[in-house]
């Protein structure tokens, strides 16, 4: 019996496992200086923004460190380390300007054993 080529099925679950297409195991030392050489300038840019809304907010203090550790990131070496540090930087000024939430403090604590 023939199957129908306009039906589709589901794939097994080998086939969802495997990848189609192999991908390389590493950028070649082109691609990596490339793709490194573009990020950069734009993560750079991106946390420059980040500590002036950190400024803006008042924790002065806070910004200058990352903006410190930022420029130490971006004058070395421009490799995947670098990179790494100014995403890391980025995630760290995003938590700074985030709402702190509260914890409701009582949902924590047990009963005392003449409450119960």
């Amino acid at each position: 019996m023939e199957s129908d080529p306009t039906v589709t099925t589901q794939p097994t679950a080998d086939e969802t496992t495997q990848p189609s297409v192999a991908a390389p195991a590493q950028p070649t030392a082109a691609e990596a200086g490339t793709s490194v050489a573009e990020d950069l300038p734009a993560l750079y840019r991106a946390l420059l923004e980040r500590v002036a809304r950190l400024e803006r907010a008042g924790a002065r203090a806070e910004a200058a460190r990352i903006r410190h550790e930022a420029t130490q990131a971006y004058s070395s070496a421009w490799d995947e380390a670098a990179r790494r540090m100014l995403v890391t930087l980025i995630l760290r000024a995003d938590r700074a300007t985030a709402p702190q939430v509260q914890s409701r403090g009582w949902s924590l604590r047990r009963r005392s054993a003449t409450a119960r």
